[in-house]
């Protein structure tokens, strides 16, 4: 907040704040699979998701290493939103599930979401991927 609100910007903080959202996206992911909250084929869409986010932060730290930073897309940015509001949508579903009715609208919204934040994770992959070569 503090450093948004100052305009102060370095290079370590373009790649500490991203880390910091992938950390508790793949941690979610992790503990929803551990949990058995996810089944089927819809833990692929986590394991694609967990998979993006390491292979992502990787590229960043080699660009750091190298001086150089990846930037975050505002297409990187909704894509957090979406995941973090797919990974809610799941803990809401279990919640509700046994309570109210709407428990099985709730799961086809949840799981929607998680395949289109899945989708939304392979395209900005892609896009970093691009930069990276760019700038390696």
């Amino acid at each position: 907040y503090i450093a948004r609100k100052e305009s102060l910007k370095t290079n370590l903080g373009k790649i500490l704040d991203p880390i910091a959202d992938k950390i508790l996206i793949i941690t979610m992911c992790i503990m929803l699979i551990i949990n058995k909250d996810i089944s089927g084929l819809h833990k692929l869409a986590f394991y694609i998701i967990i998979l993006g986010e390491i292979i992502v932060t990787s590229l960043r730290f080699n660009l750091y290493i190298k001086k150089k930073s990846l930037n975050v897309s505002q297409l990187s940015k909704y894509k957090t939103f979406i995941q973090m509001l797919a990974i809610g949508s799941i803990l809401i579903h279990d919640i509700v599930i046994n309570y109210w009715s709407i428990g099985e609208v709730v799961q086809v919204i949840a799981y929607s979401l998680t395949w289109f934040a899945t989708f939304i994770s392979i395209v900005t992959g892609i896009q970093h991927f691009k930069t990276y070569l760019k700038l390696k």
